[in-house]
């Protein structure tokens, strides 16, 4: 047995030819499967919003409505971005679910997988 109380894979394709490996059957329902592992596409949006604002005068004077201004176009730009990352995620978990598929295929193919 390998480490951890695991038999090795060797052990296990040879145990699995001889039929004498019991397994539990992986239900596949995504179809598409990769070999390649793509790198990561999706970052940490950028974050463009400085200092939160101080408290504003009754009535808020020219100078604190033109940094309310600033700071809602700032949320408006990193809301942007982080939708944008949003999709990069998405993009990576489908590439991750790929490949897991295709190591489901691969372990059935061997004959360690039913």
């Amino acid at each position: 047995m390998a480490s951890g109380g695991y038999a090795s894979a060797a052990h296990r394709k040879a145990m699995a030819a001889a039929g004498a490996m019991p397994g539990t059957a992986i239900t596949q329902t995504y179809s598409t499967a990769s070999s390649t592992v793509a790198a990561m596409t999706a970052g940490a949006p950028a974050v463009t919003v400085g200092a939160a604002l101080g408290a504003f005068t009754d009535p808020p004077s020219a100078g604190e409505m033109a940094a309310l201004r600033t700071f809602v176009n700032a949320l408006k730009t990193d809301n942007a971005a982080t939708l944008a990352e949003l999709a990069k995620l998405v993009t990576d978990v489908t590439d991750a679910k790929k490949n897991l598929n295709q190591a489901i295929d691969d372990l059935q193919a061997y004959g360690i997988e039913s």
